[in-house]
């Protein structure tokens, strides 16, 4: 990680590049990715569909729940650890469909986590994002 008076020193030359995961960035949106200021909304808006995607990678993904239109669509208790799990979704301009996610918490770090899926249901959702098939039954996670 660098240091931000270095990096600010740096931006003044005309021929600076910023770059993320391999991708250019211009100065402003690179500053607001690597500092995490930009809103879900934000990220989603940004057009170029690279930069979105190192944008949403760096994206803090609790930052979801901020989204106008979002929704919970599903949401049940996982028996195997007791932690919440939720369907949500939401809709975004310029977007043909709505997103859905499944968000869960790790069994043993209890780490918020929103997984992209096309599931309506909580458990169908889970074992997808195992790769398992809907109806598979989950033993006791630690």
């Amino acid at each position: 990680m660098q240091s931000d008076w270095l990096i600010e020193r740096v931006s003044k030359k005309a021929d600076s590049e910023f770059t993320i995961n391999n991708v250019s960035l211009p100065f402003d949106l690179f500053s607001k990715i690597r500092s995490g200021s930009l809103s879900a909304e934000e990220v989603f808006a940004i057009e170029n569909t690279e930069q979105r995607r190192v944008a949403y990678e760096k994206m803090d993904k609790t930052k979801i729940k901020e989204l106008k239109g979002y929704k919970v669509l599903d949401e049940v208790k996982d028996d195997g650890c007791g932690n919440p799990m939720k369907i949500v979704s939401f809709e975004m301009k310029g977007y043909n469909s709505p997103f859905y996610f499944f968000n869960c918490f790790c069994a043993s770090t209890k780490r918020e986590y929103f997984v992209e899926t096309r599931e309506t249901e909580c458990w169908a959702a889970k074992s997808a994002s195992f790769g398992l098939s809907k109806g598979t039954e989950f033993e006791k996670e630690w």
